[in-house]
């Protein structure tokens, strides 16, 4: 499952949305459930890019609703994020990558670095969250490539 997760978060990444549909499409038929939510939210990144940003919400929503109370929910929350950056609704993308570094994933380097999350790099909300990462990313003393 977290195999498939990531090859598939990478895929998208890449633009290869085909094939990550595919994955997505797979585990979703195979594990309805989705447990956290996960390949849901990838679903709605998948449909936001496509430009179906009605179906893209109701796969949010449904996101929402089965990662909740999960203990690894910032993947969703992450996902989310990507899906409303894609529907150019920045508030909300900022919003959701607040709830994924607050629940365990406030990777500095790769909310930078997401392609999907380019278009969020002028946004003050944005610029407020990447500056207390990278504080906090500094604090740690992490460098590149450790």
């Amino acid at each position: 499952m977290l195999i498939d997760r990531t090859r598939a978060e990478v895929l998208i990444q890449l633009g290869r949305n085909g094939h990550a549909r595919d994955i997505v499409d797979n585990h979703l038929d195979a594990h309805p459930t989705d447990e956290g939510g996960s390949f849901t939210s990838l679903k709605a990144l998948l449909l936001a890019q496509e430009g179906a940003a009605r179906e893209a919400d109701r796969m949010i929503a449904q996101a929402i609703t089965i990662g909740e109370g999960f203990g690894h929910f910032h993947h969703t929350a992450y996902n989310i994020a990507s899906a409303y950056a894609a529907l150019d609704r920045p508030d909300e993308a900022v919003g959701w990558l607040q709830v994924a570094a607050d629940d365990g994933f406030p990777c500095y380097p790769y909310f930078n670095g997401d392609p999907n999350l380019k278009c969020l790099h002028g946004h003050p909300g944005f610029v407020d969250l990447m500056s207390a990462l990278h504080r906090r990313w500094e604090e740690l003393g992490a460098r590149p490539g450790r």
